[in-house]
């Protein structure tokens, strides 16, 4: 999963410096998952429980963040490629998020909260007022 996140990391610098580059007019294509090297979607069976599960944790958070930076990016860009390339890495970004999330699950570690019924009704009961507007 580490290798994942460094591979993608790894084609995201790459766009990012050809898009910043201003003797550029072009840049490649931002790669899909599939199209990333083998050797950089390999995950890692080395290492214990814990340390995987703290590894993964850290890749959760930071790809949440870089997803969010890379959306809002894609708000500010005027050029449509540069635009839709923020939209793909951050698109990407969630990917991995879903999978790191899947792993955290698998191993009893993810923390994500879950609202309760009675949370829930009063969010509802909140924004009502809008339904009627």
């Amino acid at each position: 999963m580490l290798n994942t996140k460094v591979g993608i990391l790894r084609s995201h610098v790459r766009i990012m410096m050809d898009m910043l580059d201003p003797d550029k007019s072009d840049f490649e294509k931002l790669p899909d998952f599939n199209e990333l090297p083998e050797g950089q979607l390999e995950t890692t069976s080395r290492g214990s429980q814990l340390m995987d599960k703290h590894i993964a944790m850290e890749i959760k958070a930071s790809t949440e963040a870089i997803a969010k930076d890379n959306f809002v990016s894609a708000l500010k860009m005027k050029d449509p490629q540069v635009k839709q390339t923020h939209i793909e890495m951050a698109l990407q970004q969630v990917k991995l998020l879903n999978m790191v999330t899947e792993f955290l699950k698998e191993i009893e570690a993810d923390v994500t909260p879950m609202g309760t019924p009675d949370e829930q009704k009063k969010v509802t009961n909140h924004f009502s007022h809008m339904m009627e507007e």
